[in-house]
């Protein structure tokens, strides 16, 4: 599948210092570019009453992404707490 990140997600992510956690994105970069459908991603889950809209769970952090026809769009990344949900979708 293809995929495309937006400025919010570039800028969160430049933000993050943890060295294991831009390996595991990068991991997942890795994933999305060779999966045929959004659920072969591992720790990928369907937000309720959201629909195209998924978030990916790894350690502590979100990525927030969205699916528009046969693109991957990545829109949020961030450690979890109580206001993840809030800031995405």
């Amino acid at each position: 599948m293809e995929f495309e990140i937006s400025k919010k997600f570039e800028k969160q992510v430049y933000k993050i210092k943890d060295p294991i956690a831009r390996k595991r994105l990068k991991n997942i970069f890795d994933t999305v570019k060779v999966v045929d459908n959004i659920t072969d991603i591992p720790n990928v889950k369907a937000i309720v009453n959201f629909s195209g809209y998924y978030r990916i769970k790894f350690g502590d952090y979100r990525v927030g992404i969205s699916l528009e026809g046969n693109t991957i769009w990545f829109l949020f990344f961030g450690k979890r707490d109580e206001n993840t949900y809030k800031k995405f979708p």
